[in-house]
This record gives structure tokens, C-alpha cells and sequence, in this order.
């Protein structure tokens, strides 16, 4: 074949490729919670399998903690402390069961501690978390609909610092952030798409009669 006749053979097949390539579709929904033992239910899109066949799917969670330590020095003289921090442990559960834990954690490096209570207020850190839904058909309906998914912390969190024996930690902390649910489908071909390898083909057909004629 000359190049010139190759240019639209090459073209067709490659808009028809391109209509066959893997999508991607995400939804997400955000979370909040005063209180540092909490259940928050999450609702997110579902898979529409009229869109065309669903391969996989992602559940992730971003989580921050918002965190309050509390250092209460018993000694009466001032205390150096290291690694004060907040945890508040967060989780995700979809369909079918399966979670996933975020470990979301404030604190200080390092600071000092006068005689009686010291606060340290409105601290922040964050960790996310991910994993595979399974089965699909859990995330996948016709025309589309929800599925619903829970955060959750089960404790009030952890206080944690390194410090001299008399240094006593706590605190409080809240949580808050977003789901997202990604799905990777392959899409039910536009007519284009059909049209274009019907005449792709067409064409490398009546090439070859052509050469074959001469």
C-alpha cells in the first residue's frame, strides 16, 4: 500500500481505538465530625452500567485531625517535652465489609512545659487511605443510584508525649476530609466508533482488490 492510502486506514482505526480506551468516573462526598468518637454515613455515586462495563473500582479516604494537648506539668519547675501528639485512628468501611484505617496525627515536636497546664490548641495532620471494592456489582446499577459507606473513629483518640516523669498528656481532637470512589469502565462504542472500523475495513478491502485488479 502507498502511504497515501494507509493515512485514512490509519485514522479510522485509530478514532475506533480511541472510543474503546478506558474511562474514568469519580464521586466524592465530604465528612465532619465534632466529636472524636463518631459514625458518619457516607453516601456515593454508583457505577450507571448503561455507561458500559465497569473493571475496577477505588475507595479512598482523606482524613485530617484537628487536635488539642493538653501537657500538665506535677513537677513545679519547667519541663522540656518532645513528640507531644494527637491520633484520632479512622475508618472506612464500604459495601461488602471492607475497610480501610487512616492514623491521622497532630503535634509538637517539641516545647516546654511550666508548672500546672499548659494547652497547645488547633493542631493539624492528615493520612489517607485506599482500597479496592469487591464485588462489583455492589457499585454497579443500571441508570445509576447511591451505595452508602461509614467513617468511623470507635475511641476519643491518643495523647502521647516524651517528657519527664510528672509531665502528664491528653487532649481532645475532631476529625474531618472526604471519599472518593473512582471507577475505570471501558464505554459502550458511539456509533462513530462502529462506523469507523466498518470503514476502515471497507477501505483496506477495496485496497487489496485494487492491487489485486492491477
Amino acid at each position: 500500500m502507498k502511504p497515501c492510502f494507509l493515512l485514512p486506514v490509519f485514522a479510522a482505526f485509530a478514532l475506533a481505538a480511541s472510543a474503546l480506551a478506558q474511562s474514568v468516573e469519580v464521586f466524592s462526598a465530604n465528612w465532619g465530625t465534632s466529636s472524636p468518637a463518631f459514625s458518619d454515613p457516607i453516601s456515593l455515586g454508583m457505577f450507571d452500567s448503561n455507561l458500559g462495563t465497569l473493571a475496577s473500582v477505588s475507595l479512598a479516604i482523606d482524613s485530617t485531625v484537628t487536635g488539642d494537648i493538653s501537657a500538665f506539668n506535677s513537677t513545679g519547675v519547667q519541663q522540656s517535652f518532645t513528640n507531644a501528639t494527637a491520633e484520632l485512628d479512622v475508618t472506612l468501611t464500604g459495601p461488602g465489609g471492607a475497610t480501610v484505617t487512616t492514623h491521622p496525627t497532630a503535634g509538637i515536636a517539641s516545647g516546654q512545659a511550666n508548672p500546672g497546664s499548659n494547652d497547645f490548641a488547633g493542631l493539624t495532620g492528615s493520612d489517607s487511605g485506599s482500597f479496592s471494592g469487591s464485588p462489583l456489582s455492589l457499585y454497579e446499577l443500571a441508570g445509576g443510584g447511591t451505595f452508602g459507606s461509614m467513617v468511623s473513629a470507635s475511641d476519643i483518640g491518643s495523647y502521647l508525649g516524651t517528657a519527664n516523669s510528672g509531665v502528664f498528656f491528653g487532649g481532645t481532637a475532631t476529625a474531618s476530609g472526604d471519599v472518593t470512589v473512582t471507577y475505570t469502565f471501558t464505554p459502550v462504542p458511539e456509533p462513530a466508533a462502529y462506523a469507523a472500523f466498518i470503514g476502515a475495513a471497507a477501505l483496506v478491502l477495496a485496497i487489496r482488490r485494487r492491487h489485486a485488479a492491477c
